[in-house]
């Protein structure tokens, strides 16, 4: 499931290469914060237990959503995110997920996640990549079966400290 976390016309018109990912759902952008949240939360709840999951998105080491943050805008940090995942994610899932949005460091938003989802001790064992770059808005997406084949992703598996690649 490939899932738009913002409301960036240029994020929701994704290029063709989603379909790769199932499901395609741009979430729906009137939402205000807490809304989205719900959204958010009600979307992965339908994951199915070993289904690729992309969140897509602005986004930077702390956090990802709108380009812009505060007010009415989408945010989610890395906690944010843990927690949604720990309380909507099916039980004993086990998919890889993919932060499709910009990041910085080798410290980023996709390591931060794997550790605090291993601090909340859900979903071990579960491979979270994302980039130590920033990306162009109309840049593809990867198969979800070729995640580790792409040396343009950094990976990290969460309760391992396991962390591969650029």
């Amino acid at each position: 499931m490939l899932i738009i976390c913002t409301r960036d016309n240029r994020v929701r018109n994704y290029p063709n290469s989603a379909n790769t990912w199932g499901t395609v759902v741009a979430m729906n952008a009137a939402n205000g914060p807490q809304a989205a949240t719900q959204e958010l939360q009600t979307l992965i709840g339908r994951l199915g237990p070993n289904e690729p999951l992309c969140l897509s998105a602005h986004g930077n080491d702390e956090e990802i959503g709108d380009e812009q943050s505060g007010g009415n805008n989408w945010g989610w940090s890395v906690n944010d995110i843990a927690g949604i995942l720990r309380n909507s994610a099916p039980a004993g899932y086990s998919g890889p997920i993919l932060i499709h949005a910009c990041m910085e460091k080798v410290e980023n938003f996709t390591a931060r996640l794997a550790l605090a989802l291993e601090g909340q001790n859900v979903l071990n064992g579960v491979w979270i990549y994302g980039t130590n770059r920033d990306m162009d808005c109309s840049e593809g997406y990867p198969r979800p079966t070729k995640l580790d084949d792409n040396a343009a992703l950094q990976s990290t598996r969460v309760g391992s400290q396991s962390t591969r690649g650029s």
